[in-house]
């Protein structure tokens, strides 16, 4: 499953690239540019993966300026890129360094894993809309 993600994320990579026009390096035997390299979500936790079959989903998420999505919670990893604008996120309680929740802002360019197990729920402060390439690494139903 870890080699399926890792193609998953690297065809992802590839459309951001091409979409906003990166000039990526040779790394091995293709051109690359390194969005994300790490082994912990946005909140330190380390990234772990359910024993089950992947069902990898990768979608354009756009949210208008003002809106506010409902809290949820993944229980697989779930690669962001931020295409354009700027959006929040707010985390439960409970993650902070004194147990309160945290909000976190992500810009245009930013690439990150989403934090497991956390309920949380996007927002956006702007007045322009803010898209993102989400790539949802799922188990089979």
């Amino acid at each position: 499953m870890r080699f399926n993600v890792f193609c998953i994320c690297l065809v992802a990579a590839s459309l951001v690239n091409t979409a906003l026009g990166a000039e990526a390096e040779v790394t091995g035997h293709y051109p690359a540019i390194t969005l994300f390299k790490g082994a912990v979500d946005v909140l330190g936790r380390p990234l772990s993966y359910p024993e089950c079959a992947p069902d990898i989903q990768v979608a354009k998420i756009t949210m208008a300026p003002g809106q506010v999505g409902e809290p949820h919670r993944h229980v697989t990893p779930l690669f962001a890129y931020v295409l354009s604008g700027e959006i929040s996120v707010t985390y439960d309680t409970g993650v902070g360094p004194n147990g309160e929740g945290v909000t976190r802002t992500y810009r245009a360019g930013d690439a990150l894993m989403e934090a497991m197990e956390v309920s949380h729920y996007g927002f956006n402060a702007t007045d322009e809309p803010v898209a993102l390439l989400a790539v949802y690494m799922n188990c089979a139903p």
